[in-house]
């Protein structure tokens, strides 16, 4: 589940960007010069609409607990907080007790992959639900355990959903020919935060596309022209913010990507990792 003041569901060829460089440049001055701002159609105030969460002793609190996370599971903590904050707000990653549902922090789907979580993410072995409950999904989908972490636990357990999630695309990605890592840091973002919140299903498929590829009694074919991944139109904005829907998950990954490559390099003080060519096929 998907939440913010844009809470809705979020959700490759960097040759087939089409960059407006005048359109960055504006961006650029309007945030800070020496920060990497891709043109992803997102305007400055939506970017930048989570700095005001890491001010005073919670805004501290806050950036430990994901900086913390993030390492433990090997994600940028700049697309962790992003993805947090699309799911819910940021004083539910603060909270010293209590507890916190899964279905607001979007780890809907933990307890049927909990096995294949805890096998490839050493961290997912410390969290410990304290109970399941069913819920219902945007779509409609009864899920029948939804697990309910303790507050303390909340940013690593969404952490370690978004790592699987990633985990997955990389997955899919390998199985197909490409290569997750010679993407850029935006694609990677936006695929890894799609696939979290839309499903690996329907980011398989976006992959394929992605990639130019058609599947044929279990064979991929490079007879497809390439379809870009990122969606740069922007969405309506209401109050200066930029508003999300159901509708266009790969536009929501998008801007939570750009969302992510700011606060990485404002908050946390790391340069988005990605690679800058296209060469995503390794055979």
């Amino acid at each position: 589940m998907d939440v913010s003041p844009i809470r809705q569901i979020v959700g490759a060829k960097s040759s087939v960007c089409a960059v407006s460089v005048a359109t960055e440049k504006s961006m650029a001055d309007q945030l800070d010069s020496d920060e990497y701002v891709p043109d992803l159609g997102t305007n400055p105030a939506t970017v930048q609409m989570y700095d005001s969460y890491f001010v005073g002793t919670k805004g501290a609190l806050l950036k430990t607990r994901i900086a913390d996370a993030a390492q433990r599971v090997g994600l940028n903590p700049g697309l962790l907080a992003a993805s947090l904050f699309a799911e819910f707000s940021p004083g539910s990653y603060t909270k010293t007790s209590g507890e916190v549902d899964g279905w607001d922090i979007g780890t809907d789907d933990y307890k049927e992959r909990k096995t294949d979580i805890e096998r490839k993410i050493a961290a997912a072995k410390d969290l410990k639900p304290l109970r399941y409950a069913p819920a219902r999904n945007e779509q409609g989908r009864d899920i029948a355990e939804v697990p309910v972490f303790k507050a303390q636990d909340a940013v690593l357990a969404s952490a370690v959903y978004l790592k699987y999630a990633e985990l997955e695309v990389r997955r899919v990605m390998t199985s197909m020919g490409g290569s997750f890592d010679r993407l850029t840091a935006e694609h990677q973002f936006a695929l890894t935060r799609y696939a979290m919140n839309a499903g690996i299903g329907r980011a398989q498929q976006r992959v394929m596309e992605f990639l130019g590829l058609s599947l044929s009694k279990g064979v991929y074919s490079p007879d497809k022209t390439p379809t870009e991944f990122l969606e740069y139109q922007s969405g309506t904005l209401k109050e200066g913010l930029e508003q999300f829907s159901a509708h266009h998950p790969r536009r929501a990954a998008t801007a939570h990507a750009a969302q992510a490559i700011h606060l990485s390099q404002k908050i946390f003080g790391i340069d988005p990792a990605g690679a800058g060519d296209s060469l995503l096929f390794t055979r």
